[in-house]
Parts: C-alpha cells; sequence; structure tokens
C-alpha cells in the first residue's frame, strides 16, 4: 500500500540534492539548494516518486502553486515550467476607460 507520506521515496531519488536537474526553482531564479520535490502529478493521484515526476520549486513559488491551483508544464524540452495562473473567466471582463472608448 502506499503512504501519503512519501519522504523517504523523494530521498532515495534526490538523495541529498534534487537531481532532476531542473536547474533551480522551476517558477523563479532561486538555485537548486533551495528548492524541493513537487509531484506533477499529484502522490495522492497515483503520481510516482520518480525524477521525471518532479519539478523542483522554492517554497514560496510551491505554495503559490497549491494556493492558485497553478499548474506544471512539461514542454518537448523535458524542462518542466510553472504556467502562469489561469485567468478566471466567470466575470465579464472589465470595460477600458471613457478616454480609451471610441464615440
Amino acid at each position: 500500500q502506499r503512504h501519503r507520506n512519501n519522504d523517504n521515496n523523494l530521498r532515495a531519488s534526490f538523495g541529498n540534492g534534487n537531481a532532476n536537474d531542473d536547474g533551480g526553482c522551476i517558477g523563479c531564479e532561486r538555485t537548486s539548494e533551495h528548492t524541493q520535490a513537487h509531484h506533477i502529478q499529484y502522490f495522492e493521484h497515483n503520481g510516482l516518486t520518480e525524477v521525471p515526476n518532479l519539478a523542483s520549486l522554492c517554497t514560496p513559488c510551491h505554495k503559490d502553486l497549491h494556493q492558485h491551483d497553478r499548474k506544471i508544464g512539461t514542454p518537448p524540452d523535458g524542462r518542466p515550467r510553472l504556467l502562469p495562473p489561469e485567468q478566471d473567466n466567470s466575470s465579464p471582463p472589465a470595460r477600458a476607460p471613457a478616454a480609451a472608448r471610441s464615440p
């Protein structure tokens, strides 16, 4: 049975460092020593604790990802990218200021 707490699996995958070669946080410029592993496909949804399913995120970017339900893209070059937050399309678009509208 799989356990929710998979810290031992992460240590085994990464050893003492974050070995998935993302080059640091995928959401900002912080270096690898300031990052932690994040499951691209969540562990709770049968995401594997293996390097292809892990991305490096610093604590602020990791919190931002979860708080704003951001996604991680995996482009053809293989380096994961933290995607911008999706726009909320539930509200009507803001009107342009009166000076910018045509008569």
